[in-house]
């Protein structure tokens, strides 16, 4: 698990030292956040509407071994949005509206082998 967090970490300062970038009115962004790591395309029609299509993807796996009970756990993140901004102002300020599809999952098993114990009390599998 920590060596999975450290490259979680250094593919965050990659993606913020990318950024985002911006001609035309067409804007590209990376971004790594609570849904993954991802991309999202934006397109300026005016002043004051902008249009933003976004993909998201994270995938990780651990093992571990507590109190002689292996948990398997596997964490797939993974998101498509449809969003439209409104800047009322015509600046940076924005409401946002819009549809995002959470395809995101996690599976953790425990698989008990003989007997074991969880606060004082013995279990058999």
């Amino acid at each position: 698990m920590k060596n999975g967090m450290s490259k979680a970490w250094v593919v965050a300062g990659l993606f913020t030292a990318v950024g985002s970038a911006q001609a035309d009115g067409i804007g590209i962004g990376a971004r790594y956040s609570t849904l993954g790591v991802g991309v999202e395309l934006g397109k300026s029609f005016t002043d004051f509407f902008t249009a933003r299509v976004g993909l998201n993807k994270y995938s990780i796996s651990d093992t571990q071994n507590i109190d002689d009970i292996q948990y398997n756990t596997d964490l797939d993140l993974q998101s498509a949005s449809l969003l439209l901004d409104w800047h009322p102002l015509g600046g940076s300020f924005h409401f946002t509206a819009g549809y995002l599809n959470n395809g995101s999952e996690m599976n953790a098993i425990a698989p008990p082998t003989g007997s074991f114990d969880i606060g004082g009390t013995t279990y058999d599998s």
